[in-house]
């Protein structure tokens, strides 16, 4: 094969010279077969790597979620809590203000 090129080129111009290159098989073939399959292999790792996030992603945002909703439901508890103790406080107040008041209008009669 050699000799045809040379043949060829030894009749042709400069600038058609043609160039015979033997280049080994594990050049040509096996290494760029070796990088297709670790390239394949990265792309998998990579594929696998990424739907773990988005499961993990997914996991996170249910778990926001549901503390989000107990976090609303807790601070209307507590809303609710807080209206009933003031409403509470304010007629346990009004109970004191009339017994003070009834104590001093007793304390007022016995003394007169």
């Amino acid at each position: 094969m050699k000799q045809d090129f040379d043949i060829f080129n030894k009749h042709s111009e400069e600038k058609l010279k043609l160039k015979f290159e033997v280049r080994s098989y594990q050049e040509m073939v096996l290494h760029p077969l070796r990088k297709m399959s670790e390239e394949s292999q990265q792309v998998n790792y990579m594929k696998t790597k990424v739907a773990k996030e988005e499961k993990h992603s997914q996991a996170l945002e249910d778990t926001l979620r549901i503390v989000n909703e107990k976090m609303l439901k807790i601070q209307e508890e507590n809303r609710v809590l807080r209206e009933r103790t003031r409403m509470h406080y304010e007629q346990n107040k009004e109970e004191m203000d009339l017994q003070e008041e009834f104590y001093k209008d007793m304390l007022s009669r016995t003394q007169n």
